[in-house]
């Protein structure tokens, strides 16, 4: 736990660029890629209003926790709402002095009760700590040690009902620990049973009244030790999809907030809006609805907006590049980049409206191809020792098999390949895997040339296996990665095994980057690398030339590589 003025210190940062783990860049730069907003985002740029407003809210509730601090952030679509939403969740999350609740409004309706939200946080050994505390110290005042009197000091001192004094009572002293915990549970609205009550004794409890009392009893006494509440609220405009009675308490219950916000020291809320409250939507319906079913809410929210600004100079998108570029150089090395072509690039879309979204998303696409290219360019590939479309430099590499005339024949093979297109040779190596397949007891239950997979059922196995190659040239690095995270999905709606995945993929059409990012994506699907020895060995599975007997030889020598499971072959 830290002290005031250590949040106070603290809060001071809650925008200062941060350094992340190499997991979480690697995470950044991803949700870049897809327009998604990080967890733990490192910096956020133009948002100067925002950024100082927001971080002086949290030293006023640090240091005086007087008042209930409160924004509302408005932004059109795409505008980073997420972004600065996440900054502030992940940074706030660090300090064990806060408690943080991030909700979406969407479908929550009726249940979306503030109050509730922060009840339900009691249950935590730090909370429950401090409350039972407090009651401890208020029941004593007058060194009673009668019940009755007890509950009496409590009700005197907090100025509540006798029943919430008593249930307060019961929650800390009561010898049973069912009792307490009956006890504890209605008071945060876990139970509304009267069946309960009943059982603790308590009459005339007023549920609405008495919780509501309950908690602003337990925000003081956070207060006083020094824990707060942060509630982010998602997507506010999604209220509309309730029902009117449901929203009209929401509200109600907004206004009760504010107008007892003295009350509420340690409690800040930051509400996050496209069209509610946004000028650029002020004849929609969303605020037409709020100010015409309760003006007063609307006149006390409306001088709490901050609205998030646009990128709008071309100053302000060279600093966006500079940032990302830093970002991929700390995970993919030196990038040789010219700032003012990708921001020419960019502003040259025609893009009506050019988002946060829109920038981010484009220059990580930008600084994706420059990272391909610079793979290629670096020479990262000189493992290829042929082109496409033959296999002249091939130096044959036997397996421990004796079958005899075998070098006549990989030397037929070579000769063949030379001959043919990369498209028929890769129609070559699937049909070879097919025929791999059939040796070693495996069903073949699919087979897409074109789309470059096959399926197959092994022997006394309930589900098929999907096999994919990967065939794309070397440089086509994302086709490749795509290929590879969407295998699940493929093979879900082919009906196969999840869980047996095969990725295979040619050695000379891969960099040693491209192959590391393959091993750290998922280790649950099986990574078949074929160097070229390996792919002669495998088109041997075609050849006329060879019997059963013969190709079961060499299926035994992959059979390591494709990691199979090896029956008594099909005769």
């Amino acid at each position: 736990m830290l002290t005031k003025g250590e949040l106070v210190t603290w809060a001071e940062k809650m925008f200062n660029e941060r350094e992340l783990s190499q997991e979480e860049q690697e995470d950044e730069i991803k949700k870049f890629r897809e327009g998604v907003a990080p967890l733990y985002p490192s910096f956020i740029i133009n948002q100067d209003e925002i950024v100082s407003k927001i971080k002086n809210s949290f030293i006023e509730l640090y240091s005086k926790s007087r008042v209930m601090e409160s924004y509302v952030i408005v932004g059109n679509p795409g505008d980073g709402k997420s972004h600065i939403l996440n900054i502030i969740n992940s940074y706030l999350q660090n300090a064990k002095n806060n408690i943080v609740i991030n909700e979406r409004t969407q479908g929550f309706g009726s249940k979306f009760d503030m109050v509730n939200l922060i009840l339900n946080k009691i249950n935590s050994p730090l909370i429950l700590k401090a409350l039972v505390s407090k009651i401890q110290e208020v029941s004593n005042i007058d060194n009673y040690s009668e019940e009755y009197l007890q509950t009496n000091n409590i009700a005197n001192y907090f100025g509540v009902s006798f029943c919430l004094a008593k249930l307060l009572w019961k929650m800390t002293f009561s010898a049973s620990e069912l009792d307490r915990i009956k006890a504890l549970n209605i008071l945060t609205a876990r139970d509304n049973s009267q069946r309960t009550l009943s059982d603790l004794e308590i009459d005339d409890f007023d549920r609405k009244e008495d919780i509501l009392a309950f908690f602003y009893i337990m925000m003081g006494i956070l207060n006083e030790k020094n824990i707060f509440i942060i509630i982010l609220i998602e997507e506010l405009e999604h209220i509309f999809k309730w029902e009117s009675k449901q929203k009209l308490e929401f509200y109600e219950q907004l206004k009760e907030f504010i107008d007892n916000s003295q009350r509420l020291g340690n409690l800040c809320i930051l509400m996050f809006s496209t069209y509610v409250l946004n000028d650029e939507y002020s004849e929609n319906k969303f605020t037409e609805d709020m100010y015409s079913q309760d003006r007063a809410l609307y006149t006390r929210l409306k001088p709490k907006v901050l609205k998030i600004k646009r990128i709008s100079s071309k100053q302000e998108v060279i600093h966006l590049v500079e940032k990302l570029i830093e970002r991929y150089k700390k995970i993919y090395g030196h990038i040789s980049i010219d700032i003012d072509k990708i921001v020419e690039q960019i502003n040259s879309s025609n893009q009506k409206e050019k988002t946060y979204r829109y920038y981010i998303q484009n220059v990580a696409h930008i600084l994706d191809k420059l990272n391909s290219e610079k793979v290629i360019n670096a020479g990262e590939i000189n493992s290829a020792k042929r082109k496409d479309d033959d296999f002249k430099d091939y130096k044959p590499v036997f397996s421990k098999t004796s079958i005899p005339n075998k070098k006549l024949i990989i030397n037929k093979v070579i000769e063949e390949n030379q001959k043919i297109t990369t498209l028929a040779l890769k129609k070559k190596i699937l049909l070879a895997i097919e025929k791999l397949l059939e040796i070693n007891n495996y069903k073949i239950t699919g087979l897409e040339i074109k789309k470059g997979y096959l399926y197959a059922l092994p022997k006394n196995k309930r589900n098929s296996r999907l096999f994919f190659l990967d065939y794309s040239p070397i440089n086509k690095v994302q086709e490749k990665y795509r290929d590879l995270v969407s295998l699940p999905e493929l093979a879900e709606s082919l009906k196969c095994d999840k869980n047996n995945l095969y990725f295979i993929y040619l050695n000379e059409r891969v960099t040693s980057n491209t192959e590391e990012k393959f091993h750290e994506y998922n280790p649950s699907i099986n990574l078949v690398r074929l160097k070229e020895e390996d792919i002669i060995e495998l088109l041997l599975m075609l050849e006329d030339d060879l019997n059963i007997e013969e190709k079961y030889e060499i299926a035994k020598d992959l059979g390591s590589l494709f990691k199979l499971e090896f029956g008594e072959y099909n005769a």
